[in-house]
């Protein structure tokens, strides 16, 4: 797909099921499995910078200096429904100049974010109530940012190469911290130039930092020394911890997800241009048989069939229902199941719950 401009920050749900671009200081939303592109988010007057999902929440940064929380779910309810731009959850513009990364902690709308900047500060926010916890100024422009799993220390980037990591739960707590030198503060040196971006592993030993000067370190933040050092062609622009997938271990594995190209037309206004629909789905063989894509929306669809011949099942079955409660107001049925006593309100209750299952998946076949 040729966008309309450059991708100045990517990044997919946790799922997998969404992916969110920046193109300018529009933010695009497509569905993978479809291609589809659902949204479009815009409240940024300049170029967007960074960007982050997590947890049903997108954070994006820009170099307007502001800092912009949306809510996953209502932003694609919103414009499904109508055409009517998405507000935000939260806009802060604490930063006096462009935003340069940004992390989300756990916890979904309860989770706390935190922002980089050039103006040599990283601001720790509250995304439930949109307030500023800390504002934690340093002596250089920091460039990447990244907390902990289980958010303790704080890691900062800077643009001569050094990385900072702060202790959180440092006392006193103050409101805004100065990290400077001369205080106690530990630091990762190793790099030459700027460090574009930075990542933890999960149990919090191991960081990961990129840079500038093509290189890519692993350290270990407890003792503070680098145990590797792996060289690039250029500068790096992202890390990201992650389980081998199977398909680089073993080239045989096919991936079993689809992906379809992504439209450039925004899904409402192309299903208007069109009304036909395609709805395809992934048939996995028996055995070694061979796995295809069937759309059940045609007629001689295989699934369809199948459902229309449990449609008429369901019909035998209704027929059923209504011959055995017909039987069931019949004298002699009562005297065989002892009149009035608990086996016969037990046997009228099946019949009845039996009928209301009957009833209700012939009215859902049928609305379909």
């Amino acid at each position: 797909m040729v966008c309309p401009g450059n991708v100045t920050a990517l990044d997919i749900t946790e799922d997998g099921d969404y992916c969110v671009a920046a193109i300018a200081e529009k933010i695009y939303i497509w569905q993978t499995c479809t291609g589809r592109l659902l949204c479009v988010l815009s409240r940024h007057y300049q170029t967007v910078t960074c960007l982050r999902c997590s947890s049903g929440l997108i954070v994006s940064g820009g170099e307007d200096s502001l800092v912009i929380v949306w809510s996953l779910g209502k932003a694609l309810c919103e414009q499904s429904q109508s055409r009517t731009p998405v507000s935000p959850d939260q806009v802060w513009s604490s930063h006096s100049l462009p935003v340069t990364d940004l992390h989300i902690g756990v916890g979904g709308h309860l989770a706390r974010v935190v922002s980089s900047s050039l103006d040599q500060t990283c601001r720790l926010y509250d995304v439930n109530s949109g307030e500023v916890l800390c504002t934690f100024v340093f002596e250089v422009a920091i460039c990447s940012v990244v907390l902990d799993s289980a958010e303790f220390r704080l890691f900062a980037g800077s643009s001569t190469g050094s990385i900072y990591a702060v202790n959180l739960f440092e006392t006193p707590v103050r409101r805004e911290r100065h990290i400077t030198e001369d205080k106690a503060c530990q630091r990762f040196d190793g790099h030459e130039k700027q460090v574009s971006c930075l990542c933890v592993s999960m149990d919090g030993c191991q960081l990961v930092s990129g840079s500038n000067d093509h290189n890519v370190k692993i350290w270990d933040v407890f003792s503070g020394q680098c145990l590797r050092t792996i060289e690039h062609k250029g500068p790096l622009t992202n890390a990201l911890l992650t389980m081998v997938p199977p398909g680089i271990a073993n080239p045989d594995i096919k991936s079993k997800l689809p992906l379809q190209t992504f439209q450039r037309v925004f899904h409402l206004d192309s299903q208007e241009e069109n009304s036909k629909v395609d709805l395809n789905v992934l048939l996995r063989g028996a055995n070694d048989e061979p796995e295809e894509v069937e759309d059940i929306l045609k007629p001689n669809s295989e699934i369809l069939l199948d459902l229309n011949y449990r449609t008429k099942d369901t019909e035998v079955k209704f027929v059923h229902l209504i011959i055995l409660l017909t039987a069931v107001r019949s004298n002699k049925v009562r005297q065989l199941l002892g009149g009035g006593g608990p086996r016969w309100l037990i046997f009228i209750t099946w019949c009845y719950i039996e009928t209301f299952h009957a009833l209700v998946w012939t009215f859902v076949l049928e609305t379909r």
